[in-house]
């Protein structure tokens, strides 16, 4: 039991699906068309995990002021481990937003549906998967195979302090349904463990200045709150409180362009029940840094390269299918993208980037990965 224990504990920390940073109440009304052609592997030790998937988003209008989305991903995994190989193959979970915007475009609500079409009841091998995708720092597009059908309910309201700056805050609650993460039946037929997720409260302010005519700064507060998740209606986890910080700068000029993004995030001790008792782990604060710089060439096409870095210092993180502490994890990224408009109603992007960095568990592991995607946006 305590094994199972371990191997759905990664369920636990993963992050927020839901709650929104600062969300901007501005409406465009096409319907648009967003499509992904997504490659990222990363390599550590003698584990090599290679994620390609085709992300699809389609938005349709139903009045001026009420919009639908629907998502999913389709995705093939491959999971290299020892001198084996193991191939995963199918679809996310679908993902519906509603979105009503009202009082002259200064509030929005939203809801969210996460509607089970993914995988759940997964084995132990496709569980090995999961446990390196879910995985923190590396950021993989997808990070749960499925889950069981979610729903939240937010509330954005932004409010012009003058004609250079706004204010908005917001509230959002993602309640989540029990559901089977693995199937146990090659281990044990008579062990059938269900897991009920935290449900999520979320508290978000934006604050937006227009520091001159060129340059812009926004700081995003986000404070996210969790119940116990359960196995079997019993209490196993309580995830900790998350409180972030976003600092936004970005300077724009004629031909070149600048931004500036640094996230502080620190998440409070997580719990989790061992033999009867609560066990602490702690979380170091989070810092993530993204810096952008775009060039307009020829034929408003925009080429940028991209630098970013991630440390997140000690915190409470799977290693194949063990819940361990992470003593330290950063990774630098550098790349390069383009945007390339090919008529008014199709836009291109292409970005390619190479990672690498250090993972410290008891002894420090060089991780290296590659990422690419490259962005179809078509709208009607």
């Amino acid at each position: 039991m305590k094994k199972s224990l371990y191997l759905l504990a990664i369920l636990f920390s993963l992050s927020s699906t839901f709650a929104q940073i600062g969300e901007k109440v501005y409406y465009t009304s096409p319907i648009y068309l967003d499509f992904d052609i997504h490659y990222q592997n990363y390599k550590m030790n003698d584990t090599s995990l290679t994620l390609f998937c085709l992300p699809v988003n389609i938005m349709v209008p139903i009045t001026n002021q009420l919009s639908i989305s629907i998502s999913n991903i389709p995705y093939q995994i491959t999971h290299k481990y020892d001198n084996s190989s193991y191939n995963l193959k199918n679809i996310s979970d679908t993902k519906v937003l509603i979105k009503y915007i009202f009082l002259d475009k200064k509030a929005l609500v939203n809801l969210f549906l996460n509607l089970p079409s993914g995988k759940t009841k997964i084995d132990i091998d496709e569980f090995d998967i999961l446990t390196n995708l879910s995985m923190s720092i590396l950021k993989y597009k997808i990070i749960t195979l499925g889950e069981g059908f979610n729903i939240g309910l937010g509330f954005n309201y932004a409010l012009p302090l003058n004609k250079n700056s706004t204010i908005a805050f917001g509230i959002s609650y993602n309640s989540k349904s029990e559901y089977e993460p693995v199937n146990y039946e090659r281990i044990d037929k008579s062990l059938q463990l269900k897991y009920k997720p935290s449900d999520e409260l979320g508290i978000n302010f934006n604050y937006f200045q227009k520091i001159t005519k060129n340059i812009n700064f926004s700081l995003d507060l986000l404070y996210t709150t969790f119940n116990k998740s359960k196995i079997n209606n019993n209490d196993i986890f309580q995830p900790g409180d998350i409180i972030s910080s976003i600092i936004y700068f970005w300077i724009n000029s004629d031909d070149i362009n600048h931004s500036f993004l640094l996230n502080l995030r620190k998440i409070t001790n997580n719990e989790l029940k061992e033999t009867g008792n609560w066990i602490k782990y702690e979380n170091s604060i989070r810092i993530e840094a993204d810096y952008k710089v775009e060039f307009n060439t020829f034929s408003n096409i925009i080429l940028y390269p991209i630098l970013q870095y991630r440390n997140y210092g000690k915190y409470l993180d799977n290693w194949n299918g063990v819940i361990t502490n992470i003593n330290s994890s950063n990774i630098l990224s550098f790349g390069i993208g383009t945007r390339i408009p090919i008529t008014d109603l199709l836009n291109l992007k292409f970005t390619t980037k190479y990672n690498f960095g250090k993972i410290e568990i008891d002894k420090e592991n060089n991780i290296k990965g590659i990422e690419a995607f490259l962005n179809i946006n078509v709208a009607y």
